[in-house]
């Protein structure tokens, strides 16, 4: 009987020991608070920066779900990033890891098949000439009447320069500085390195752009354009676009192919 009761008590405190970690299941961890970031090297990277967490090791810099950066120091609390993607940062110390900051995302905002029509019949409603980007980075198709404030480009014949893309909000209301692309045709590309001049363009299949645009609040916003199709019987263009919402930050991807 007695053989019996310790061999209970010895199975009995194995399973307790078993049901045991290393990391006291009562130890709070602080998030590394709100993450932001500043544009740097030109527009062409971004450093990221947290907050302090006073007990922690150091930190773990996730891109995506993947860890790509390990912070071994927590009085350390920012690091330039080169490659894009959505960006979080937690805090370690041990086995203990902290709830993540908030993401920052640095990928383009993606927009495939828009079409628009020749802008000389711009009263047509069902053939929208104009297309411009929202806040939230799409571009939005919209006829030219009554939609200017809203129209970054349209399409329109031109007899001199034949069929052409402009930069203006609406026919014959200029403004150079809003819409600028590149001054000639470029491969597709990860980045903005050539600064866009020209108002116009005369799009062919496959070419890809690079605009900036300058909003009202004069925060610098970069962008590309690809031709998908010239449609010369329907008079109408077709393009994908890949908009940056990070101001100032010339990575646009590879979003236009």
């Amino acid at each position: 009987m007695k053989k019996v009761l310790y061999a209970a008590l010895v199975v009995g405190a194995l399973a307790i020991m078993a049901g045991c970690t290393t990391t006291n299941e009562n130890e709070y961890l602080a998030s590394p608070g709100t993450l932001t970031y500043q544009v740097t090297n030109d527009g062409f990277a971004v450093v990221l920066s947290w907050d302090t967490v006073s007990d922690a090791e150091g930190y773990y810099v996730y891109l995506g779900d993947a860890v790509v950066d390990t912070i071994e120091d927590k009085d350390s609390t920012s690091i330039r990033v080169d490659e894009i993607g959505a960006y979080k940062v937690t805090a370690y110390k041990g086995d203990l890891e902290s709830d993540p900051t908030n993401i920052v995302d640095l990928r383009p905002v993606e927009t495939s098949n828009v079409t628009i029509y020749d802008a000389n019949n711009y009263s047509d409603t069902t053939h929208p000439s104009g297309a411009g980007w929202n806040s939230n980075g799409d571009l939005i198709v919209y006829p030219l009447t009554n939609h200017c404030e809203v129209v970054d480009f349209y399409y329109y014949l031109s007899s001199v320069m034949g069929i052409q893309l402009s930069h203006t909000s609406c026919p014959n209301s200029q403004d150079s500085t809003y819409f600028l692309l590149t001054s000639q045709r470029y491969g597709d590309a990860d980045s903005v390195t050539v600064e866009p001049i020209e108002p116009n363009f005369q799009p062919h299949v496959n070419d890809v752009y690079y605009v900036k645009l300058v909003q009202s609040n004069n925060e610098i916003h970069y962008a590309k354009i690809k031709v998908l199709n010239v449609n010369d019987t329907e008079h109408s263009v077709t393009l994908e676009g890949a908009y940056q919402t990070i101001p100032g930050l010339k990575r646009v991807g590879n979003a236009a192919k």
